[in-house]
This record gives structure tokens, sequence and C-alpha cells, in this order.
């Protein structure tokens, strides 16, 4: 399957990239593993305020996993929200990263119609940190209508503010995110959910998403859509009903995060290096 990705290249002073005229970042594969992060973008001291035709852009390794583009009718000039997209496992293309897996940032600057990779995700503090991708299974392109149930009902939100022009390498350690390392376990005995038994519910040797569709059949038609199988058996939340919301967890604990932070913001594993007013000499382009 060809990818569309842009693989950013040749690198020059000033860590800015040379673009083609009216570059613009390639979009991002869309996959059903998605997390969205929206927050600000701050211009450090001689950076630019982002302006109509901006971009900001998450990035793993050479893939560009979510874009935004900036407007001139947004009411904050600086807000922005993407939606961040990762790997499925179920299918043969590497879209983008793994839960856990660390992920950059880079910025369009349409006026100089150039790339950079100065732009840093900060605390409240004002510190670098470390971000980890947070993304789990949503049933944004799932085959049935459910009315009612929003976009990405299973993705993490979370808020980050990003910094434009900051050199400050971004710091190390902390494993994957502390947040699994997004296997398949086709093993799964029933995890952290409420309900018992194996999550295989369609019984061919696999926990995906054919699962979740065996309990969305099981709530529209009950029990016997499945044989052999109880209401006890679906619940994978352990609310004490059978709802789209026990499709979500089932996806959620395959990829390693707990069923019971459904919509939960992802904390990652954001390790905070000194202040952002430290800045370093040079440029990295955390690839």
């Amino acid at each position: 399957m060809h990818r569309s990705t842009r693989v950013v290249a040749a690198c020059i002073a000033g860590g800015l990239f040379a673009g083609n005229a009216e570059a613009q970042f390639a979009g991002p594969i869309n996959s059903m593993v998605v997390e969205v992060i929206s927050g600000a973008l701050q211009s450090a001291p001689g950076a630019p305020t982002p302006v109509l035709g901006d971009e900001i852009a998450a990035v793993f390794g050479s893939f560009v996993i979510g874009v935004y583009g900036f407007t001139a009718t947004q009411s904050d000039p600086r807000e922005y929200s993407m939606d961040v997209f990762g790997d499925d496992e179920d299918t043969v293309p590497i879209e983008g990263p793994n839960f856990g897996d660390e992920i950059t940032f880079q910025f369009y600057d349409a006026s100089t119609n150039m790339f950079r990779t100065d732009v840093r995700a900060v605390n409240s503090a004002g510190e670098v940190i470390r971000v980890t991708y947070q993304g789990e299974f949503s049933f944004n392109d799932f085959p049935i209508n459910l009315p009612g149930l929003p976009s990405n009902p299973g993705a993490p939100r979370r808020e980050l503010t990003l910094v434009l022009g900051l050199n400050e390498p971004t710091p190390g350690g902390g494993g994957n995110g502390g947040g699994g390392n997004g296997g398949d376990d086709d093993d799964d005995d029933g995890g952290s959910g409420g309900g018992s038994g194996s999550r295989d519910f369609n019984g061919d040797g696999r926990v995906d998403a054919a699962d979740a569709a065996a309990i969305l059949r099981a709530m529209i038609a009950g029990p016997a859509a499945v044989d052999g199988m109880t209401v006890a058996s679906f619940d994978v939340d352990g609310d004490g009903s059978v709802t789209t919301l026990d499709a979500v967890a089932l996806l959620r604990e395959r990829q390693g995060a707990p069923s019971s932070t459904i919509g939960m913001p992802g904390s990652g594993d954001e390790t905070s290096s000194n202040s952002a007013a430290d800045t370093a000499d040079g440029l990295t382009t955390g690839q």
C-alpha cells in the first residue's frame, strides 16, 4: 500500500528545512488508532506568530501523523487541534507510532516556505517535556452507524502547550511511556475490565475489532447474536450493562490501556528537562 507521508530531509543552517515552492506537510495516513491533541502554539523571542497558511504537525520519524492548518478566522490565532494517528497492528503497512513511542512536532512557515523543527512541548512551569503517543482504537470509521455516538469516542484527548523557536533538546529516558507497548494480547483473559472470560468473542483466536463488532451485535440483538455468550460476557467495562462503551473498552484493553479510563486524556510519560529559558545552542531534529 503506497503511503504519501512526507520524508522531511535536507537540514540547513539554523535548524530550518528548505521546502519546494508552496510546500506543506503531507496529510497523515488515517487509521483506527488516534488521539486528539489540542492547545496553543506559543512563540519564543524572535519566532513568528502563526498566521494563515502556517501549519503545525505531529511527527514520528519520517511519518507526518497529524496536521493543523492555522486560519484567518479562528478566535485565537495560536490555538490548534489535530487528530494524531498511530499504527493499526491489524493492517500490513505501518501507519505511525505505537502506544508509548516518542513523538515530536514541526512547524511550516508559509511566509518563508520552510519547515522548522525547533518546536517543543512545555509544562506549566515552562520546562520542555518528552511527549509519548497515547492513541487508542476509535470507531471514527466503524462500518456500523451508531446514532448518538460521537466520532472517535474512545480517543484520548489532551492539551499540550507548544513553543516555536526553542532549541533545547527534549529529555530522554522514561521507557516507552508507561502506558503499555501497544501489543496484541491474543490470550486476553479479561484484562482490567469488569467482564469475565476471554475477549475473543468470535472465536478466531484473536482479540481485535471483530470482537468489538460482536459486542455491538449483542447490544442490538441480545446475547443470542453470539453463540454461548451471556450478557455478562460482553460487559467489558463492568458497569452492569452492554453498550457501545464496552466495544470501546475492549479496544482500549487491546492497546494496553485500562478499560475504565474511557474518554480520559492520556497522561503519557512526559519527563521534564531544564527550564525553557535556558535555551541550548543549536537545533535538534528529534528524529
